[in-house]
């Protein structure tokens, strides 16, 4: 096992030079009580070229009592900023997470080149919105319902096919959760465009795509306004999202998520919000983010060292892999040109792979807690092992590692055993 992971004498340590300066601007519902009006601008400080790399603390060697670091800012030694988290309910991957989070958010000051950084995070289970993690990130906690965000925004001028492009990208969507038929997404296509009409906003003319662009409620508007309604698949979905009010309805409330993440950490509640409206959410917005992505351009390296601008969080993401989402694909896949990077947890192997995807290729990084169930087989991949008596140890271990405890897989496929840096030893 590699002990290697030494710890950089340009690790950023310490809360208080990185602690924020000024609360972030809540939008939607929050729950943080540290937030200013929507209209108040909040004066920012400014940035100098960083001095310092990022470097996160993820465990501690058991081998040789090493820090073990996550460097998600250094392309030499991981080419992307994705990470994956594995473990079985209860064996210490949510905190794990969560002291990446803080740890990523102290040090956010350290980014390459001074540059502004910001996470989401899709909650599942309430794990990030307890009031000690939101408290020591000063988190902005938006609710699962009145998101402030629209999925019909444009977001480019110099592309005139941007509706239907942005049309289009909701309608697979909807037809992924909803299980909706070529008529049914034909349909809804015409209705999006019919509602981008009524604002003004038409497919060619970029002049027109600085108008307000039509919310959820003006297309549900446009679909109830139709000569006859089919009691169909299609109806439901739009029904469920309206009753639901998922989205706002008001389109001068609505912000882009680039907005919120300016140096923020945004979470998104999905507790007791239907199982496949929170799909829906999590695959809506990426489809949003993806589209922000290629319009944020990319960050300029500094050497081998290139900013991250934005990291997504997504908990217990089993139901969101299995979907095969085109936007997860692509985010995972062309995020790191862009300073973009995604952490993904979840309780099992195999919920990294589909009959499509095998979305583990896409992880520079993994930490693997214990996992009840995994196969010989699925280890010697992921190792990259050939040796069986290698593969042997390394499947004995992952079945017994003791909570906060696991095998820490670097990019040059080298293995660390750690104990795992959690959360609450970091705020106590």
């Amino acid at each position: 096992m590699d002990s290697s992971h030494q710890k950089p004498e340009s690790e950023v340590e310490g809360e208080g030079e990185y602690a924020p300066k000024t609360p972030p601007t809540a939008h939607g519902k929050p729950k943080n009580k540290k937030t200013t009006d929507n209209k108040e601008k909040v004066k920012e400080e400014p940035r100098e070229p960083h001095s310092e790399a990022m470097a996160i603390n993820i465990g501690e060697c058991k081998d040789t009592g090493e820090q073990v670091n996550w460097l998600p800012t250094d392309t030499s030694q991981f080419m992307n900023p994705n990470i994956a988290i594995l473990g079985t309910m209860g064996t210490g991957k949510t905190q794990t997470a969560k002291s990446m989070l803080l740890q990523l958010h102290r040090q956010r000051k350290a980014n390459t080149r001074g540059e502004k950084f910001g996470i989401l995070i899709f909650d599942y289970k309430d794990d990030y919105t307890e009031e000690s993690f939101v408290e020591a990130t000063n988190a902005i906690v938006l609710e699962g319902c009145d998101l402030p965000i629209n999925p019909f925004a444009l977001f480019t001028k110099k592309d005139k096919l941007a509706p239907i492009k942005t049309a289009a990208a909701f309608a697979t969507t909807l037809a992924n959760v909803f299980k909706l038929g070529p008529k049914q997404i034909r349909n809804l296509k015409t209705c999006i465009d019919l509602a981008y009409q009524t604002k003004g906003i038409i497919k060619g003319k970029v002049e027109t795509f600085d108008n307000e662009p039509p919310t959820l409620d003006d297309v549900f508007k446009v679909f109830n306004e139709q000569e006859s309604i089919a009691s169909d698949s299609l109806l439901s979905a739009l029904c469920d999202l309206n009753d639901n009010e998922v989205f706002e309805k008001d389109g001068s409330k609505c912000k882009t998520l680039y907005e919120m993440l300016n140096d923020n950490i945004v979470v998104v509640k999905l507790s007791g919000v239907d199982s496949s409206l929170q799909v829906l959410v999590v695959a809506l917005l990426l489809d949003s983010f993806f589209m922000q992505m290629h319009v944020g351009g990319k960050p300029k390296p500094e050497g081998h060292y290139r900013a991250i601008r934005q990291l997504i969080m997504v908990d217990e993401a089993d139901n969101f892999l299995s979907r095969d989402f085109p936007s997860l694909k692509k985010v995972l896949k062309e995020g790191r040109e862009y300073g973009v990077g995604m952490i993904l947890s979840t309780q099992a192997l195999d919920h990294f792979k589909t009959s499509e995807n095998d979305y583990l290729q896409y992880q520079e990084a993994i930490i693997i807690h214990r996992l009840n169930g995994s196969k010989k087989m699925q280890i010697q991949s992921l190792l990259s092992v050939e040796e069986k008596a290698k593969v042997d140890q390394y499947h004995a271990m992952v079945g017994k590692l003791e909570k906060h405890h696991a095998l820490f897989i670097n990019s040059k496929k080298k293995v660390t055993h750690q104990e795992s840096t959690a959360f609450w030893k970091m705020i106590e």
